[in-house]
């Protein structure tokens, strides 16, 4: 098992978002290599400007988190989430402020190797 922790930073406008429409900037994404699983231990979002971030588990939304949450709960959030391999953790964040800043999360993730599946079961002989 290993810890490793993806630092992902981003420049927006005021009202943009990394959503990759249109100029806006690509999310964040953490996808496994096969053989890997990686689990989302804590995420440390971060701004300069009222934000929203936006977790998605390949295309569903799996948490949102207000700048005003972490004024009020502090940071890190703990999230337990296991991405595999063909899955990814997507991250978009928003500006919500008035005017533009620079945003991001650290996420802390450990890594394992996937295990294999289980051998077969043993067949009975004919007899």
């Amino acid at each position: 098992m290993a810890t490793r922790i993806f630092r992902f930073t981003v420049s927006l406008n005021a009202g943009q978002k990394n959503d990759g429409v249109g100029g806006d900037p690509q999310p964040f994404t953490i996808t496994p290599p096969s053989g890997v699983v990686r689990t989302i231990v804590e995420i440390r979002p971060w701004g300069t400007q009222p934000f929203e971030y936006q977790g998605y588990y390949d295309t569903e939304l799996y948490h949102v988190i207000d700048s005003n949450d972490i004024q009020t709960y502090h940071r890190p959030h703990f999230v337990g989430l296991q991405v595999t391999f063909t899955h990814n953790y997507n991250i978009q964040m928003t500006n919500l402020g008035s005017s533009a800043g620079t945003f991001g999360v650290d996420v802390v993730v450990e890594e394992t190797v996937a295990s294999s599946s289980a051998a077969a079961a043993p067949t009975a002989g004919a007899g």
